[in-house]
């Protein structure tokens, strides 16, 4: 190209020549001066447009047709927790979910209608969660406790006896930072270690000396510096931050670990474990975790569900010799799950629902190996739940109305992963 442009410029000064002689009326150029002029000029035309001539035959037409593949951001969760009949959840933006029975409007849609997939609630800014039997209990990031579900014993601490609600509401307590619930009697942890209880009080459960119920948050004279708290039926558990656990309510069972089965009032010391971390409550059973990773076990094990590789009662806490470095505890009415620090869940006990993710309905009297890479586990009545560490919501066991979040009422014996529809 820059041999024909420079070719170009010198036609162009040529002419100039021609025109300037011309101007001093000198002698015309030859003919065949003129020729060759001419000759170039239409040469230099020609080769345009032979060029423009290629450049159009060479033009593609393309035709770009997008393709659109719509993939679904897969919701992912960092807290769970199993009621009788219902499951709570929050994903990792703070939104609260639930699934399962409604009548008692435990999931706070407003409503009483079951529902059987995930269903995203109004309320956001979530850190914690808690389901009882019919009830159920959120704290928001502002240390707000939420509540909603049945109330026939004063569990939300409203102050008065109803029915039920069907949507969550907030509580006059504050500063909250865990609370734990099961059939009609409630726990709350404040900030400043704390214990405040509610609800049905016929065994001493609430551990305020005597056998009456109440309606509104009450505050524990007698224990301070709590760090975790635990419910079951009838009894409740805490954990002081110097280790030590605390215990009232409902013993028929040995589910306080006392060594007797005598029910208490008032709140009572365990003296025969130390350095406990963790805790958690059952059906009549109850488990802990010591700081060097040691689990303890005590209460009913008709099913097996301390792990103790027998089914007899055990009125004692009692170590797991077969379990070690373990993280993590739940328990269900009669099934127990226990997170080890790799990842491994190992479960136990009652399974004829499927609650043990292990593709039957045997009960297990040992500690079984169910789930792998796995972050956070809670159990409901019947049912289980667990967070893998990609965030990812697994569930098994009784989905009567749908308390698994799968979609269906469909019965499940094997971990299946929650995809949202």
């Amino acid at each position: 190209m820059k041999k024909f442009f420079l070719t170009f410029i010198g036609i162009i000064i040529f002419i100039g020549i021609i025109n300037s002689c011309q101007k001093k009326e000198e002698p015309a150029a030859p003919p065949n001066v003129q020729k060759t002029v001419y000759a170039i000029l239409t040469a230099e035309a020609n080769l345009k447009l032979t060029q423009t001539a290629v450049a159009n035959l060479w033009t593609p037409t393309i035709t770009l047709t997008p393709t659109i593949t719509n993939t679904p951001t897969q919701i992912t969760f960092i807290k769970i927790s199993g009621g009788g009949l219902h499951s709570l959840a929050i994903s990792s933006d703070g939104n609260l979910w639930a699934a399962g029975y409604n009548e008692y409007g435990q999931l706070g849609l407003g409503d009483k209608t079951d529902r059987l997939y995930w269903t995203k609630t109004s309320q956001s800014n979530i850190i914690y969660i808690s389901s009882g039997f019919w009830h159920s209990f959120a704290i928001k990031n502002n240390g707000n406790l939420l509540v909603t579900g049945r109330n026939n014993s004063g569990q939300l601490g409203l102050g008065y006896i109803s029915s039920y609600r069907s949507s969550w509401g907030q509580t006059t307590i504050s500063n909250v930072s865990a609370v734990a619930s099961n059939f009609d009697h409630s726990l709350a942890l404040k900030n400043d270690g704390t214990l405040w209880v509610t609800g049905n009080n016929n065994y001493g459960q609430l551990g305020l000396g005597n056998n009456n119920n109440t309606t509104i948050w009450t505050q524990v004279m007698s224990l301070s510096d709590i760090i975790a708290i635990a419910v079951g039926p009838d009894y409740s558990l805490a954990l002081k931050n110097d280790g030590t656990l605390w215990v009232t309510g409902r013993n028929n069972l040995g589910q306080l670990g006392l060594g007797d089965t005598t029910d208490r009032t008032s709140w009572e010391q365990v003296t025969s474990i130390a350095n406990i971390i963790a805790i958690a409550a059952g059906g009549s059973h109850s488990l802990a975790i010591t700081n060097n990773g040691d689990l303890f076990v005590t209460g009913f094990n008709n099913f097996g569900q301390l792990g103790l590789n027998n089914n007899n009662q055990v009125l004692v806490w009692t170590k797991v010799t077969t379990l070690s470095n373990i993280v993590a505890i739940a328990a269900g009415n009669y099934h127990s799950l226990a997170l080890k620090n790799d990842g491994t869940l190992y479960v136990a006990g009652y399974n004829y629902n499927g609650q043990l993710g292990l593709g039957d309905t045997n009960d297990k009297l040992s500690w079984t190996s169910s789930l792998s890479n796995v972050s956070a586990i809670a159990a409901g009545f019947w049912h289980s739940l667990a967070i893998r560490n990609d965030g990812t919501l697994w569930v098994t066991g009784m989905n009567n109305n749908g308390a698994l979040g799968l979609g269906d009422t469909n019965e499940v014996l094997s971990w299946t992963q929650f995809i949202e529809p």
